[in-house]
């Protein structure tokens, strides 16, 4: 049920399950099942009047992600099927908070070094600057930060280590330049 949800990104995070599992089993349905929540992530990212523009940055960031841990040669074959679509796809999402900047980041990142799409270095200089600034005194990045810099909701340890995590490209070994 949740994997069919419309209004969450749960697809997206089923393919990146999927993709583990596979990697771990080589068994060959984990590997469809990873491509058929690909496929139904692709679907929601299409439907831009159902889906909000939120959950499409997940959904996006996820189903990117499992490409990303599949080995190279499912790598590959995923890019034949998904590549143009992943490489055409515009985000839309005004940044709502840091962890949504976070995912954007990383996406911009995933669809580089997936070859999809060049990284947008205005965009992401953008999206780090708002991660930068969302800090607290002690270093602490807080959740929800409007565009003047303000923090709207106290939460800075709460969202602090998943949006480290987004920024730490070690778990795929991707090499990153700084702009």
């Amino acid at each position: 049920f949740e994997s069919e949800y419309s209004e969450n990104y749960a697809p997206a995070n089923a393919a990146m399950i999927f993709a583990s599992v596979y990697n771990y089993t080589r068994e060959e349905k984990h590997l469809n099942n990873c491509y058929d929540m690909i496929r139904r992530s692709i679907k929601l990212l299409n439907q831009r009047q159902s889906v909000s523009p939120f959950c499409r940055v997940f959904l996006l960031h996820y189903s990117l992600m499992a490409i990303l841990y599949l080995p190279e040669k499912e790598r590959l074959n995923a890019k034949k099927e998904f590549g143009r679509f992943y490489g055409n796809y515009e985000d839309d999402c005004l940044q709502l908070n840091t962890n949504c900047a976070a995912l954007q980041w990383g996406n911009e990142v995933f669809l580089s070094v997936l070859d999809y799409k060049k990284i947008n270095k205005d965009k992401t200089k953008h999206l780090l600057n708002f991660i930068k600034n969302g800090q607290n005194d002690l270093g602490f990045i807080n959740d929800s930060i409007s565009n003047d810099g303000i923090p709207a909701d106290g939460m800075p340890i709460a969202y602090h280590t998943f949006i480290m995590k987004n920024l730490t490209p070690s778990a795929f070994n991707i090499s990153i330049c700084t702009f």
